[in-house]
């Protein structure tokens, strides 16, 4: 199903509305999680209306999708930037799992990170939209990565990258279910997996 249209704010007060009420938002999830969201619990946290909530946003999906945009956007700005460090395999290697671990503490400092992302597994609208964005980043690492691969494993390299950058949350929130030391090996063990075949593709 496609996204809801919603008013799109223009005007700096409409933007600071709806920055406070998608803030609002994402400390409710922190607390008593994304299944749980109710408009009239944002907007009492936000400090406005339930009815201006209305103005943007239809549901709290909406509230939620634009949410996990934002985030989507935060993780692509991270890639971009350990992208522009990479000016070798030895550095590709190096940025592949200086990312991963990146995003694995924005999940622990960022409670609703978590639960967007499990809301979003539930959510058959939200998960065609955290495909794409799979495919977005996929693409953005390919074009970064396909130098330091042979053209004749550029196929298996996508289908690499692309299960990497849609499993890589569902791994983070996996460890952040555990204790600590389970956790942090399951996190290792991913990494390990990732990186050796990463080298043996580079040597195809």
């Amino acid at each position: 199903m496609p996204p809801i249209d919603r008013r799109n704010p223009r005007q700096q007060r409409s933007l600071e509305r709806v920055d406070a009420i998608l803030k609002s938002a994402a400390s409710l999830i922190s607390e008593q999680g994304g299944g749980s969201l109710k408009m009239s619990a944002v907007a009492e946290r936000a400090g406005v209306s339930t009815a201006s909530i209305y103005q943007y946003f239809p549901n709290t999906t909406e509230i939620v999708r634009a949410l996990a945009k934002t985030y989507a956007e935060h993780f692509r700005g991270a890639i971009k930037q350990h992208l522009q460090q990479i000016h070798s395999a030895e550095d590709l290697i190096t940025h592949t799992k200086s990312m991963f671990y990146e995003f694995c503490e924005m999940y622990r400092n960022d409670p609703a990170l978590k639960e967007i992302g499990l809301a979003t597994a539930l959510d058959k609208s939200l998960q065609e939209l955290d495909v794409l964005d799979s495919r977005e980043n996929t693409a953005l690492l390919f074009q970064a990565y396909q130098p330091y691969f042979a053209k004749e494993s550029w196929a298996e390299l996508q289908r690499l990258l692309f299960l990497m950058c849609h499993l890589s949350g569902a791994t983070i929130r996996l460890a952040l279910t555990l204790d600590e030391g389970e956790g942090n090996l399951l996190l290792e063990t991913h990494q390990q997996m990732l990186e050796a075949r990463f080298l043996d593709l580079m040597q195809l």
